[in-house]
């Protein structure tokens, strides 16, 4: 009895194959293509107290959640990123880019390697790297690279530079200190601590606690299960952005009280001395200046559209600020649009 199965000849192989595939592929679920949200152009509307100066467009500055990617000082304005090119994945933002801060002109747009935080300094500007963990000094007038010092290991750290020292405190594991030549001073293993003069301020898992200078003597701890992003000290004051919850409080720096908390802040925060005000973004749009002392808010700019979107559907969207206290400009960056923004204080 012969088979009913029929057998497929060789010279009809390749068209077989073909229909085979083309059958399955309509069985088989696509991958999903991600939405891409068309670049946001935002208008700057409603301005009290702060004069706009200037916009930069199609500007990329690499997401930094925990440090800053963006700092001004004495009449520059530094970021980690690049002009005019959207990369598909924002670690291949590996420039370094200083601008003038009162007209935003380029002074220089130099790679620089996949960094991770900045700092700029009367004493040069500093970028650290994460893999493996770094830390690089470039020639604040002219952006030429000065030295490099490996720190051992890998992982993002917060970048602080007070008491004329760097210091690099990788998140509850370990602090570097180093001196402006790139020698190192002090390693404190097992703790992430803001060293100063007065006062060393241990930040961990369970919140902030802050120790006599050179000792372990506790002067007060505050309790915060959620700081991830580095904490900003001045004289008398700390902040600090809740990661999650997205709110923004103030301790005192001598006895760790809670003197305010806004909720709803996007980014990370400048600090402004002249004005004594911290700049923040609000997620509906708006442009806080909040009173450092009593934490009274005041809507100084409303971007528009609004809100900020987190996400463009490929990258998640960074915002950050930064003041230039010589000049007294406030700058900008919203990351839906790629936009850097000028203000000058009034």
């Amino acid at each position: 009895m012969k088979s009913c199965a029929r057998k497929t000849s060789r010279a009809n192989l390749p068209l077989y194959t073909a229909v085979m595939l083309v059958v399955l592929a309509g069985c088989i679920p696509a991958f999903p293509t991600p939405t891409v949200v068309p670049l946001i152009s935002h208008v700057v509307k409603n301005v009290v107290g702060i004069k706009p100066m200037w916009v930069i467009e199609k500007v990329d500055i690499g997401l930094n959640n925990q440090d800053v990617a963006l700092d001004s000082f004495a009449g520059k304005t530094c970021f980690l990123g690049d002009l005019g090119i959207r990369y598909p994945h924002r670690n291949l933002d590996k420039n370094l880019v200083c601008l003038e801060s009162q007209s935003g002109d380029l002074l220089w747009n130099n790679e620089s390697g996949v960094h991770d935080s900045i700092a700029v300094t009367s004493n040069g500007i500093f970028v650290t790297y994460i893999s493996p963990a770094s830390v690089r000094k470039y020639d604040f007038q002219n952006g030429n690279h000065i030295w490099r010092e490996h720190l051992g290991g890998n992982g993002s750290s917060y970048l602080y530079f007070q008491d004329s020292q760097i210091e690099v405190v990788f998140i509850h594991e370990r602090t570097v200190i180093l001196s402006t030549d790139g020698k190192v001073v002090r390693t404190i293993n097992g703790e992430s601590v803001f060293v100063s003069q007065r006062d060393e301020i241990v930040i961990d898992l369970d919140g902030l606690q802050s120790n006599k200078a050179n000792t372990d003597d506790v002067l007060w701890k505050y309790e915060d299960t959620r700081i991830n992003s580095a904490p900003f000290f001045t004289d008398d004051k700390i902040f600090v952005l809740k990661d999650f919850s997205k709110t923004e409080y103030a301790l005192d720096r001598n006895t760790g009280a809670l003197l305010w908390e806004i909720p709803k802040i996007l980014g990370n925060f400048a600090y402004s001395p002249n004005k004594q005000v911290v700049y923040a973004l609000r997620e509906d749009g708006e442009l806080l200046a909040i009173d450092e002392n009593s934490g009274k808010e005041s809507v100084i700019a409303k971007f528009s559209p609004a809100p900020f979107v987190y996400s463009d559907g490929v990258n998640d969207c960074g915002y950050q600020l930064s003041y230039d206290e010589k000049e007294h400009i406030l700058v900008v960056y919203t990351g839906d649009s790629r936009q850097l923004f000028a203000f000058r204080e009034q």
